[in-house]
């Protein structure tokens, strides 16, 4: 369910800040490419230990600066204040001054834009693993 065990809560201090218009909750979805078209920014706040990040990493291919609590293989995913922001866990406030910063600092945004998406490009293309994986499998063959 997302939002977590949270979600109530959530839904609660999005109604009490009257933040129903900027604040969504999609769920599941089919298809993203239209759902990081149409976001400002994409934030995972999770108190729990994350796997790699499949969602950050997408939001970071889509053009969409990433905030994040540090957790597992987001701290790989995102370098703080270079290529998204990764702020403490149950840290509220942190991810609200994260989030100010992309509102007001555009060039700041745009560079971690572009630094999110050159490191994707860099470490997580399909060409690029692929001739690493050939490279690899030919060193195995050759020992």
């Amino acid at each position: 369910k997302t939002g977590g065990d949270c979600y109530d809560e959530l839904v609660a201090g999005i109604k009490k800040w009257e933040l129903e218009k900027v604040v969504h909750f999609p769920g599941w979805l089919p298809e993203v490419n239209q759902f990081f078209r149409n976001i400002d920014v994409y934030v995972m706040a999770s108190r729990h230990e994350e796997g790699l990040g499949l969602v950050v990493a997408d939001a970071m291919n889509h053009y969409v600066p990433v905030v994040a609590t540090a957790s597992g293989g987001v701290m790989e995913m995102v370098e703080d204040k270079v290529s998204g922001f990764v702020v403490e866990k149950s840290n509220p406030a942190q991810m609200a001054d994260c989030l100010l910063t992309l509102s007001t600092n555009q060039p700041l945004r745009e560079s971690v834009i572009n630094a999110a998406r050159k490191k994707i490009e860099d470490n997580f293309d399909i060409d690029k693993q692929a001739m690493a994986m050939v490279e690899f499998l030919n060193g195995v063959k050759k020992n």
